[in-house]
């Protein structure tokens, strides 16, 4: 549901509650009624998390994880991420956020309910609420009115909530100061960079040394596991032809079981004039060319060709093509520009829209809508993917009989000499390093190594078909002789000893010019590069110097006149830095109130959330709270 007001939705009734809790709608699915009945994974002074409720959140998030990657997500990065825990946790505060609505005595009608959704754009035709497209847009989406009607109420109980908590929140213009000033003061710093490859030069390499660092390390010198295979394989390629051709009925009923693979979304065309912006750019300059934006919108607005006006103002590489970027779906273009773009109607030209890419002035050329292939558009796709399935199937019948008459034989090799068959042999290789031609899918490399010296395999799936494998020989790892590694162990060791000097040596400069010796002096003495900097804001690149590491300028701002040497060098990986405040310099107030509004309101937002956040752990805190862990792992 919550996708669906993302694509149709452009109320800011809803936006808004969004941006300020998000913990509520990332679990829409989820019910809040009863919740008395199922396994409970967690209980809330008393009200239950079901297992399947807590299965549908967990699922609709790694779906979310998978889409933001690509359709593809690592086992390993899922558990380090840790998402069953942040699951259950957002279940919870959800929980504790309605408990603590309740508790304040707020409710929301229905009457609520049906002007809301009555005033959403998305469920008009001219100008006025249409019963029946609002019907046919639900059913399009597969959402029931009631579970739409229902998500609603949830959405303006919340709001209620938030606005309640939030009511006393106020932004003193002070804050506004302080945030503007920390947002656009400038420093220009002094440093010298020490590298370690800038050290290696001086390390002399003595045999015991070495000798010696390869004992403290020789861990890390190991040769890789290695195994020796034979292997049988029954490919699909075998079976494929074999197969029966599928019948009408048969393609009619896997389309409409798959009828969502086949939906091709909406996508729109768009022009647009980019008018770029820079986070180094001045306030002014930033309001400058906001000016031009607007400007350029005018003519847009009055029938100049929009097309011309961007091959002529527009600083995108589109420009050439008259702003032209074909179509698309959601998705591929930064939030706010797609926001704007799907929120238009054809042949509407925008309001000036702000990016981090700059000022665009978007004109909709138009919306191809959201469409299901249709069956005789797909139909072979679809005979093909029976024919593998059903081929599949009889590879798989054929591999496991297979199987089954190896054990009866008593070894791979007296089952391929009695069918005639050719055994695979594969002589020693790591897992790193597979030799070309042998199947490279992981679960062959993971079923290979997981065997031990005469161990035979299960029937194992690989994408090719399946194969039974034999372990015939294996190579645990095992420490080389120094002499095997000596290059390998010759370049850690420098690497290593040169660090140490490099950070030894900044650490000598920094407490040398804390006790007064003069930046440059002290930094040629020890035959080190001083540097100045560029001025430049937080979280911005240095004018003149783009190498220098976004960390250390951030440090940077920590120093003062008073105070202009920081605790200790910078660290990063093989450099380090010493570094000075040179300049710092205020920024120009005149300039706060173009910026005052933003301001002002995103750190309201910031209260609002904070506010929230603290209410609800206060709820947490308080209240009687039990996890079933079991049902976690």
């Amino acid at each position: 549901m919550m996708d669906f007001l993302r694509r149709k939705a452009q109320s800011p009734y809803i936006q808004a509650t969004v941006v300020i809790i998000v913990i509520v709608f990332v679990f829409w699915g989820t019910q809040t009624g009863d919740r008395s009945s199922g396994k409970a994974v967690a209980t809330v002074n008393g009200e239950s998390i079901t297992y399947q409720d807590f299965q549908e959140a967990y699922n609709n998030t790694v779906t979310r994880f998978r889409d933001q990657m690509g359709g593809k997500i690592p086992d390993d990065l899922l558990k380090s991420l840790n998402i069953k825990q942040q699951v259950i946790n957002q279940l919870i505060e959800k929980i504790l956020l309605v408990q603590g609505g309740r508790d304040m005595g707020i409710t929301v009608t229905d009457e609520e309910v049906r002007n809301t959704i009555q005033a959403m754009e998305t469920f008009q035709k001219n100008g006025a609420f249409d019963p029946e497209w609002y019907k046919q847009l639900l059913a399009g989406s597969r959402i029931g009115v009631t579970a739409f009607e229902g998500g609603i109420k949830s959405d303006l109980f919340t709001r209620k909530i938030v606005g309640h908590v939030s009511r006393f929140t106020q932004v003193q213009p002070w804050e506004v100061e302080e945030k503007y000033k920390r947002a656009n003061e400038e420093i220009k710093i002094t440093y010298a960079a020490f590298k370690t490859d800038d050290f290696r030069p001086r390390i002399i390499v003595k045999e015991e040394d070495l000798a010696a660092f390869f004992e403290m390390n020789k861990e890390n010198y190991k040769t890789a596991a290695q195994v020796k295979i034979q292997y049988v394989p029954f490919l699909l390629t075998d079976d494929v032809g074999k197969v029966e051709e599928s019948t009408p009925s048969e393609i009619a009923g896997y389309y409409q079981e798959n009828l969502e693979k086949y939906r091709v979304p909406e996508k729109r065309h768009a022009r647009h004039v980019l008018i770029r912006t820079a986070k180094s750019d001045a306030p002014a300059q930033v309001e400058e060319k906001r000016q031009q934006a607007e400007k350029i919108l005018e003519m847009a607005r009055g029938g100049k060709d929009f097309a011309k006006l961007a091959q002529e103002y527009s600083e995108d590489s589109s420009a050439k093509r008259g702003g032209d970027l074909g179509l698309f779906p959601r998705g591929k273009m930064v939030p706010p520009f797609e926001e704007a773009v799907f929120g238009m109607k054809e042949k509407e030209i925008s309001n000036v829209v702000t990016t981090n890419f700059g000022f665009h002035i978007i004109k909709l050329e138009a919306i191809q809508p959201e469409r299901t292939k249709p069956l005789d558009e797909v139909q072979e796709e679809i005979k093909t993917t029976l024919g593998l399935q059903k081929g599949r199937s009889l590879t798989f019948k054929r591999a496991n009989q297979a199987y089954e008459e190896i054990i009866l034989a008593g070894s791979l090799d007296k089952y391929t000499e009695a069918k005639g068959m050719k055994i695979e042999k594969i002589d020693f290789f790591t897992r790193e390093a597979p030799p070309s031609g042998m199947p490279s899918d992981q679960a062959f490399l993971a079923a290979a190594f997981s065997l031990q010296k005469g161990e035979l395999s299960s029937l194992i799936e690989i994408p090719q078909g399946w194969v039974v494998m034999l372990a015939e020989d294996y190579k645990n790892p095992e420490v080389p002789a120094l002499d095997s590694v000596r290059d390998r162990v010759k370049n850690d060791h420098v690497r290593d000893a040169a660090t140490k000097l490099a950070k030894e040596t900044a650490e000598g400069m920094l407490a040398a010019v804390k006790g007064g010796a003069d930046f440059n002096e002290e930094a040629k003495k020890i035959k080190a590069t001083p540097q100045e900097s560029g001025f430049f804001r937080r979280n911005t690149p240095a004018a003149n110097q783009d190498d220098l590491p976004d960390e250390l300028k951030d440090a940077a701002f920590s120093l003062s006149n008073a105070k202009p040497f920081p605790e200790a060098i910078w660290s990063g990986e093989n450099s380090f830095y010493v570094y000075a405040l040179k300049e710092r310099k205020e920024p120009d107030l005149a300039a706060l109130a173009v910026e005052k509004g933003k301001l002002e309101e995103g750190l309201l937002g910031e209260k609002k959330k904070e506010l929230l956040e603290s209410w609800i752990s206060s709820l947490r805190a308080k209240g009687k709270i039990t996890t079933n862990e079991k049902m976690l792992e």
